[in-house]
């Protein structure tokens, strides 16, 4: 058990008010009059215009500055004025004015920074729910030995270059991406080449990441780098010393390859690779309940249907920067946004002293 690092603890909410802070110029008393304001069901969001901003400034409930001091935004705790009687999630309200500002806040990233590292189910679940957003998989291991046996230098060439253009992509989902695949591989081989060098990424996207614009707006967004640099070193810390330690739950979880090839999604690619795992390694369902399939015909490919299939996973797993800079929401965030997004105060009684 360790103690948290408070300073870890407040990073990302640091990263998220920059993300909002760039929208304005820099102005943080525009961003307090408006971006925390209620929506306005009837027009959308305007910076200036839409909902009104709040005046006088001088008055408007300073929520940013609470969240620039590293208070988590996500929570109920926000109340508009304190006899309204309700309160509301900042980063829900913020989400709905900035669609994508939500990744900033890198939730999924918030078990690695408690006094306890989360279970092996954490990563393989956010690095599932990041490469479903973005529209890659990972190629399971029996398909990858296929196309490795058949394009063994392109192979490894492709993916290594998907790996890369993660990092150059550098917004949080792709950094989010990168540290689950991280400890994913290094909890199945710990200290192995490819772990090792999947940390030489975290750490180059990490970099790249806090050299964004967002963290350029003035002298409060380049000291809030700083916090976000210490919060990405703790979890890199966590998870190279503490990652392959982790328990997992009693599900099984599918294996990550010895190193990762990101294919993009195309008609019939799951049979693509099912033919191609075919080519290494059959079980013994597939023989008993085999049905004719795309892109193979029986229980065991063909020579010409592994060359096909790898042909057109190879061609899936060259992708560009630009495919990867264009993604779905979070789903988590999504469906939070279509449940109520005011809440009653709850006030706590304090008991009489007798």
């Amino acid at each position: 058990m360790r103690a948290p690092d408070s300073d870890a603890l407040r990073g990302f909410p640091r990263s998220w008010f920059c993300r909002a802070l760039q929208e304005y110029g820099g102005d943080l008393a525009d961003l307090n009059a408006q971006l925390a304001l209620k929506p306005d069901p009837e027009h959308a969001f305007a910076v200036g215009a839409w909902p009104r901003p709040y005046y006088p400034r001088a008055i408007a409930p300073a929520f940013f500055d609470r969240a620039f001091a590293g208070r988590n935004p996500d929570n109920w705790e926000w109340v508009e004025r304190a006899e309204s009687g309700w309160c509301f999630n900042l980063f829900l309200r913020v989400a709905i004015h900035l669609p994508g500002s939500e990744d900033w806040l890198f939730r999924g990233l918030h078990p690695y920074l408690r006094s306890t590292p989360p279970p092996i189910d954490h990563a393989h679940n956010l690095l599932r729910v990041c490469l479903q957003r973005l529209g890659l998989r990972v190629l399971p291991e029996p398909a990858l030995r296929t196309v490795l046996r058949l394009e063994s230098d392109r192979g490894r060439q492709v993916a290594q270059r998907g790996v890369d253009l993660l990092v150059k992509a550098a917004e949080p989902i792709h950094l989010m991406t990168l540290f689950a695949l991280w400890h994913v591989t290094h909890w199945e081989r710990p200290y192995s080449a490819n772990a090792q060098d999947l940390l030489r990424a975290c750490c180059a996207a990490s970099r790249r990441f806090l050299g964004r614009s967002e963290f350029q707006v003035n002298s409060c967004t380049r000291a809030a780098a700083d916090h976000v640099e210490i919060s990405l070193g703790a979890i890199r810390h966590v998870i190279k010393h503490d990652g392959f330690r982790v328990p997992r739950s009693t599900k099984a979880l599918e294996r990550i390859a010895f190193f990762p090839l990101l294919v993009r999604d195309f008609k019939d690619r799951d049979a693509a690779i099912s033919c191609a795992s075919a080519g290494t390694a059959v079980a013994m369902d597939d023989f008993l309940f085999f049905e004719p399939a795309p892109y193979r015909r029986d229980v065991i490919p063909t020579g010409h249907e592994l060359d096909l299939v790898t042909g057109l996973l190879l061609k899936a797993a060259t992708f560009t920067k630009d495919d990867i800079l264009v993604y779905d929401r979070d789903p988590a965030v999504l469906k939070q946004l279509s449940e109520p997004l005011e809440r009653p105060v709850v006030r706590k009684r304090v008991a009489a002293r007798s």
